[in-house]
């Protein structure tokens, strides 16, 4: 049994293998399980790596227990990610697929470029190519009543964006953190926007506040006293260098 997913951007480890190998053995139920396995441990190291920051048991050095606490998530995804490849390298869990080059993802049957391959066209040997990086508005394929239909959904995602966005900001500028509304606040939401209309054309998803990430990279930046109130909040790297290497990482394919 295989587990694919059905999806023009994300092709499923296992659908990769087969079509290298027809005879691949998909043994689905050991993937699931070592996964639910490896996820749980991640979060069971990540609460435990973080609560050394205020614990006099581990470590005497505040500087040791602090960097424990920063990169808490890091080192709870390298330490399970260790066990996987040298006690369990048998199971062949999901990777992230990254393509040999850089280019979109949706492979097309034809030159129109309005079927999946190979999902819509099993017979054909090889993709005719990929489809262009800039979506083509004007192509509804014969469904002119598309746009009317997905304003509804467009207003909503709208919403969720625009609800996302301030709750996270007053979350992050609540007074208890100590954090100063700059000019660099009104830059980034400006990039936001511009990157959202710049990932529209590309046929990519939107970009959102993510409350919970700005949460974690704020207290992990936040000096705090014994009783846990903010002293001070001290930006070690900019958020564009943390994004780039981020980037870096996924296109080598860490």
């Amino acid at each position: 049994m295989l587990l694919v997913i059905r999806s023009p951007l994300l092709v499923s480890f296992a659908t990769l293998k087969y079509q290298d190998d027809p005879s691949y053995d998909y043994r689905y139920m050991e993937v699931a399980l070592l996964s639910t396995i490896l996820g749980f441990g991640i979060t069971a190291l990540i609460f435990l790596f973080c609560s050394f920051k205020n614990s006099s048991l581990f470590f005497c050095n505040d500087g040791v227990r602090s960097s424990i606490h920063d990169f808490a998530v890091t080192m709870a995804v390298v330490i399970m990610a260790v066990v996987k490849e040298f006690l369990f390298s048998s199971v062949d869990t999901e990777q992230l697929s990254v393509p040999d080059r850089f280019q979109p993802s949706y492979q097309c049957c034809t030159s129109s470029c309005d079927t999946f391959f190979p999902d819509d066209c099993v017979d054909q040997a090889e993709a005719y190519g990929s489809r262009p990086w800039f979506v083509d508005f004007s192509d509804l394929n014969g469904k002119g009543h598309v746009p009317i239909v997905a304003a509804g959904p467009a207003i909503l995602a709208f919403l969720l964006v625009f609800l996302d966005s301030g709750i996270t900001w007053h979350l992050i500028n609540h007074p208890n953190n100590k954090l100063k509304h700059g000019e660099a606040y009104n830059y980034d939401i400006c990039l936001n926007g511009f990157f959202n209309f710049v990932n529209e054309c590309l046929g990519l998803p939107w970009l959102v506040a993510t409350t919970v990430p700005s949460i974690i990279h704020l207290n992990s930046l936040s000096e705090e006293d014994k009783d846990g109130k903010v002293i001070d909040v001290q930006e070690t790297l900019p958020g564009i260098v943390l994004f780039s290497h981020n980037g870096w990482f996924v296109s080598v394919g860490a």
